[in-house]
């Protein structure tokens, strides 16, 4: 992640926990039900982002061996250009698969904030569970970009065989 994706993904978030702080203040936390249950799932999505993060390293990482066979067949520059476009693509998925990770943890760890400050009925507690599910959400929701951008890259990955297939013939 480079300096511009790391200032992205931070405005990203700010906008993200902001937007999700006043949504559940501004309902006198009557939404808190609804992200209780939204957020339960993010074990499934932690999973299934993983899964896939895997499938596209060893699809991508297949992709790069095929191309090398085929290095007598293209122009030396668009060869060098598809390489670094993959090795680029690589470094992007194992990126966004540890994110998505880093995220569940945060949410797990608030999770478990919000589990420690509900002894209480103080405004204090109350605004501490407020801030730690604006956290949780905030992490799943970014958590979903981060899917979303695997899945460009999948998109990418099937347009890089194609290719290579096509070449093959």
């Amino acid at each position: 992640m480079n300096l511009k994706q790391f200032l992205k993904l931070t405005a990203v978030s700010i906008f993200t926990y902001g937007i999700c702080f006043f949504l559940i203040k501004g309902l006198n936390s009557c939404i808190v039900p609804v992200i209780e249950e939204t957020l339960g799932a993010f074990v499934v999505v932690a999973l299934f982002s993983s899964a896939l993060s895997f499938a596209l390293f060893a699809f991508t990482d297949g992709i790069t061996k095929d191309i090398a066979s085929l290095k007598d067949k293209f122009d030396s520059s668009k060869f060098e250009a598809a390489v670094e476009a993959l090795a680029k693509l690589k470094k992007e998925v194992l990126s966004n698969a540890f994110l998505i990770l880093l995220l569940f943890l945060v949410e797990r760890t608030a999770k478990g904030g919000m589990i420690a400050s509900s002894g209480g009925n103080t405004d204090e507690s109350q605004m501490m569970i407020l801030i730690l599910l604006s956290l949780r959400m905030t992490c799943f929701l970014i958590s979903f970009i981060a899917i979303i951008s695997q899945l460009r890259g999948f998109l990418t990955a099937v347009d890089f065989r194609s290719l290579v297939s096509r070449a093959k013939r």
